[in-house]
């Protein structure tokens, strides 16, 4: 009957919602319980919930079902960023990538430097918790899912900016900034860095034989280079994934790079 129906429909809508609410509960239980773990490895952080990580923005990967988020800690103050990335499978699974200032010299590793920060030495780095992220979730190199996953996550997520065959450093805007952790960096250090980097981001860039993705990437805000280097074999499979980081600030304020200064790249 037409009443037995809309009781039925009901009870199925009704039903339907229960499971949505029972899975994102724990959805929410799984990725508190890896923020938990998260902040006891790196004691940078400040310890927390959920909650106190606001959501900046999100995404999901139409091929693998992984829903990606941005979320920050509104009590950092401005030389020291609390950020994270939440990755989440659609089995439930969470692994929760730290987003550290560019004074954590020992987690960023980044090349051409040599101040390390004063903060407790840890034994993970950017590189190794993201390949630890692409493990947990099983995206693996020769799917063609990790390149998205990276692509997306540099340009969507973290709206940097792919650096190209043919760009130059030096028509960049580079962050002129103050880092109090960090002692300060004359000119010449400082520009002699930026020819290096601009360099290395170029001969990779050359030797890689992906066309269709960005291995090279300007993180404007945050004053970062990005390299992320794939190991190709003669068949054509992805074997391996090298990831380097670069700091694109300077310790102390001095003239913006713009194109007035592209001499100290040539």
């Amino acid at each position: 009957t037409p009443e037995t129906f809309s009781a039925i429909l009901l009870l199925t809508i009704v039903l339907l919602g229960c499971n949505h609410q029972v899975k994102k509960i724990s959805i929410e239980t799984e990725i508190e319980d890896a923020l938990s773990k998260t902040l006891t490895r790196f004691p940078q952080y400040k310890p927390g919930k959920l909650k106190d990580y606001h959501l900046i923005r999100s995404l999901m990967l139409g091929e693998s079902g992984v829903e990606l988020q941005l979320r920050s800690n509104n009590q950092i103050n401005q030389s020291r960023s609390e950020s994270i990335i939440v990755a989440i499978d659609t089995s439930g699974h969470v692994y929760i990538i730290p987003l550290m200032s560019n004074s954590d010299h020992f987690y960023w590793g980044f090349a051409f430097e040599s101040e390390t920060s004063s903060d407790t030495m840890i034994n993970s780095n950017f590189g190794q918790e993201l390949k630890n992220c692409l493990s947990k979730l099983k995206i693996t190199y020769d799917s063609g899912y990790a390149q998205n996953f990276i692509n997306e996550m540099m340009v969507s997520l973290l709206q940097c900016t792919p650096f190209m065959n043919g760009d130059n450093l030096g028509e960049l805007s580079m962050a002129i900034i103050n880092v109090p952790e960090l002692k300060d960096e004359n000119e010449d250090s400082c520009t002699q860095r930026f020819k290096k980097i601009n360099r290395e981001m170029h001969r990779y860039s050359e030797k890689t034989g992906f066309t269709n993705i960005n291995t090279n990437y300007w993180d404007k805000q945050n004053a970062r280079g990005y390299k992320f280097n794939w190991s190709v074999s003669d068949s054509g499979s992805v074997t391996a994934l090298n990831i380097s980081t670069y700091r694109l600030d300077c310790d102390r304020k001095i003239p913006s790079f713009g194109k007035e200064f592209e001499h100290f790249f040539n």
